[in-house]
């Protein structure tokens, strides 16, 4: 085949695969995650989990001055577990069964007065300071509020974009695989004619 066929063919294949990836990239995880003041001023975190999804690793760190430049710290609450559980409420101070409490420096807040948390999946997703946390909304992890029956029936649609985002990224990799050895093929060919074509020049020089 023609480097210029598989040339086109690969980048072809590459756009149809990153319109896929794009589809893919699903909901934003800010909508899983909030935070809420419970009976008697608790603090609660509550989360959106989708089928198959557990919670492993939860933690709350002090924003401090060099939050954002990889500095991370103080952790004022850790937990951990290695099976992990389907929390779609969580009480700061109170550990849930099957965790392992690996830091309390409580109560909040930490010395900077703002506090990170982290999402479903262990990642930091959002901060607070006390002052406005509700008892009556959800402090979304992307800084709205909302009612607290609103978050639970959001989760339907936001676990539907996420399976339908899924299956886009499952259906680019292939594609992905495609283009990546249809391009090679080109590049291959490419060198190969050029080789072909200085050979020749050179075995029809006069001597």
């Amino acid at each position: 085949m023609k480097a210029r066929y598989l040339l086109l063919g690969g980048l072809a294949v590459l756009g149809i695969a990153l319109g896929l990836a794009i589809r893919g990239l699903g909901p934003a995880v800010e909508r899983s995650t909030g935070v809420i003041r419970g009976p008697r001023g608790a603090i609660e975190i509550h989360y959106l989990l989708c089928s198959g999804q557990r919670v492993h690793f939860v933690r709350l760190l002090d924003y401090g001055p060099g939050y954002g430049s990889g500095w991370i710290g103080p952790v004022v609450w850790q937990l951990r577990s290695r099976s992990g559980a389907i929390l779609d409420r969580l009480r700061v101070g109170k550990v849930p069964p099957g965790f392992e409490q690996e830091v309390r420096r409580l109560p909040l807040p930490g010395p900077s007065g703002r506090t990170v948390v982290t999402d479903p999946d262990g990642e930091d997703v959002m901060s607070f300071v006390l002052s406005e946390l509700r008892s009556d909304r959800i402090f979304r992890a992307d800084y709205v509020y909302v009612r607290p029956s609103t978050f639970i029936a959001s989760k339907g649609a936001y676990c539907a974009q996420r399976k339908r985002a899924l299956r886009y990224r499952l259906a680019s990799y292939p594609l992905f695989g495609i283009a990546f050895f249809a391009l090679l093929g080109a590049l291959v060919q490419r060198v190969r004619t050029q080789r072909r074509k200085r050979i020749s020049r050179a075995a029809q020089r006069p001597s």
